[in-house]
């Protein structure tokens, strides 16, 4: 094999969804030299993705995505219907009804996985990363006990290796780096097993733009209005306590529709549909689900996020939101580091800690909503993707506004800087730093302004 040195950045991304992109792209904002390797080739995914009001009209804004998102003519739902527990009858959650939400951005958006990944990467690439597809990381390296890079074969068959001041893990949940890497130990609860597939034609329900979530015994449905007559309906079916590995379930082996009829729920919401058995809406995708979370999200020189980091069983926005939330945290936490110098530990623990808060925040209202104890107003909240309160998630345009401060400087004179709203308290649990008013650093002793900062490109 050939091999050969390649240049070294500030920070080398692996993996190029949701997670990865949205951090790249926070990352070249504030000036720094960034790549991500993805071992597919674009586009790639066939399923459908929600975005959460919080994801499409925060952190998307932030990263000037949103307008690209708005032009691809998404589906949008005003909120999402519940039918669960003994409670015979559905109840929902209007996005409109919080008053942590902006005016215009009280709705959910749902978009195919595909196209989702190529805007992000898209915005990216605007924003001054540089992507390579058809990467595989061969190896990890270290120095002293500090991850200083990697090597990796490119589809040409020449190993590469980069040096770089972060290594960025967002590989996913069967993330390579875990083992090239010898990652810390990994907390896994709740496995079981997602289905998806299309159904065409009418639903019959009275809120028929609304997502739906309904229970039965064995799990959850997901229901997705992606169009007037389209539907994606996803099932997750939890492992059977006590079945042999390798034994016979026969519920993964039902047609989709089949299971629908388990549901009434969902049987009735589908009312008038029927599965799409042909063309790019008739396979029945199936992957493998589980609410883990590594024991930490960081070492020196090296940040695990997304699905690598910690994920939870499919709900409508959640993962998405988990992932780019996650992207935010650790971009601040390495644009403080690569601004500051010096130990870099308080930062890093600041994104570890709050990461690992929203995790928990998300599997505890979990764990409720399967017990039917669930605190509708923090279930509102759960899936707005604002429960963590950072105020970057709710009043993205002001940060905006900050942070493009320096171009209203003429020679005329200047005009002052838009205030920020009154700080929304966090939750008691979230640590103490607290974000610089442009939103891209935690706010600490030694941060200042970084003269080597790119102006961002203008969001529509």
């Amino acid at each position: 094999m050939k091999r050969r040195i390649d240049h070294d950045v500030d920070v080398v991304v692996v993996g190029a969804g949701p997670a990865g992109s949205t951090l790249s792209a926070l990352v070249s904002m504030q000036g720094h030299r960034v790549l991500v390797l993805d071992k597919d080739l674009f586009p790639r995914g066939q399923t459908f993705e929600s975005l959460a009001p919080s994801t499409m009209y925060g952190i998307c804004r932030f990263t000037g995505a949103t307008a690209q998102l708005e032009r691809s003519g998404l589906a949008a739902s005003p909120g999402t219907s519940f039918r669960w527990g003994g409670d015979p009858d559905s109840w929902a959650v209007d996005y409109a009804g919080s008053d942590r939400l902006a005016t215009g951005a009280a709705q959910a958006h749902h978009i195919e996985r595909a196209r989702l990944d190529q805007i992000l990467v898209d915005t990216a690439r605007r924003q001054g990363v540089e992507f390579r597809d058809e990467c595989e990381v061969v190896d990890v390296l270290s120095e002293d006990g500090r991850t200083t890079g990697l090597s990796y074969v490119a589809s040409d068959g020449v190993e590469r290796r980069i040096t770089s001041q972060y290594l960025v893990d967002a590989s996913g949940s069967v993330s390579p780096l875990r083992t090239i890497a010898g990652a810390g130990g990994r907390d896994v609860q709740d496995r079981g097993t997602a289905r998806y597939g299309y159904f065409s034609g009418r639903r019959g329900t009275d809120r028929p733009d609304n997502t739906l979530v309904a229970a039965f015994d064995r799990g959850w449905f997901w229901c997705t209005p992606l169009g007037p007559t389209l539907t994606g309906v996803g099932v997750v079916i939890r492992d059977r306590a006590g079945v042999a590995a390798g034994a016979r379930d026969e519920d993964l082996t039902r047609d989709l529709a089949a299971l629908v009829q388990q549901c009434p729920a969902v049987a009735e919401y589908l009312n008038g549909s029927s599965r799409i058995g042909f063309g790019p809406h008739g396979r029945d995708l199936r992957w493998q689900v589980s609410c883990h979370s590594q024991e930490s999200f960081w070492r020196p020189g090296m940040v695990v996020v997304g699905d690598a980091a910690c994920a939870v069983p499919p709900l409508p926005g959640i993962g998405v939101h988990l992932a780019t939330y996650g992207a935010l945290l650790a971009a601040r936490s390495i644009n403080t580091a690569l601004l500051t110098g010096g130990d870099d530990t308080a930062v890093f623990e600041e994104f570890d800690n709050r990461y690992h808060a929203e995790h928990r925040r998300i599997a505890q209202l979990l764990d409720a909503l399967r017990d039917h104890a669930v605190d509708r107003e923090s279930l509102a909240e759960l899936l707005a993707g604002v429960s963590s309160r950072d105020p970057v998630l709710l009043q993205a345009p002001d940060y905006i506004a900050r942070r493009d401060v320096p171009r209203w400087f003429t020679g005329e004179g200047s005009r002052p800087a838009p205030a920020l709203p009154t700080a929304v308290e966090p939750p008691p649990d979230t640590p103490g730093l607290r974000a610089t008013d442009d939103g891209f650093r935690w706010r600490t002793i030694l941060s200042r302004p970084s003269p080597a900062a790119v102006s961002p490109l203008p969001i529509g």
